[in-house]
């Protein structure tokens, strides 16, 4: 029985070391993105660490919705397409941005930040909500 806990434990932390390594991948993919994320009006709201088995880094990114320019994203996005996180998270954007379009042409929009919610880890995760 003992040796069965020990052979758990070393699987464990070798998954552990696994995980750490794939999210020092995924924070410098991050890191690559967010100049082209300041750019079209995005600022880091907030960051977060999640320590255990599988790690996770939380970020919330802010930006205008008025200021959200389609083109400029849409223009990124093209000249990034290898880029996976920043077109997930163009793509994100994009999304929310239409959505608060048709609110707005219906007359019932009543936000104006758009706050893109980023959850890196295993799997990476995008959220995006209105302010």
């Amino acid at each position: 029985m003992k040796d069965q806990g020990k052979l758990i434990q070393s699987k464990a932390t070798k998954i552990g070391e696994v995980a750490l390594d794939k999210i020092d991948d995924v924070l410098e993919q991050y890191q690559k993105v967010l100049p082209y994320l300041k750019e079209l009006g995005l600022k880091v709201e907030g960051l977060s660490i999640e320590a255990g088995l599988f790690p996770k880094i939380k970020t919330s990114l802010i930006a205008s919705l008025s200021a959200i320019e389609v083109a400029a994203v849409e223009r990124v996005k093209e000249q990034n397409k290898s880029n996976q996180l920043l077109v997930a998270i163009l793509n994100a954007v994009l999304l929310a941005k239409k959505c608060n379009d048709r609110l707005d042409q219906a007359s019932i929009s009543l936000f104006k930040d758009l706050i893109v919610d980023i959850e890196l880890g295993i799997p990476p995760a995008i959220s995006v909500r209105f302010k």
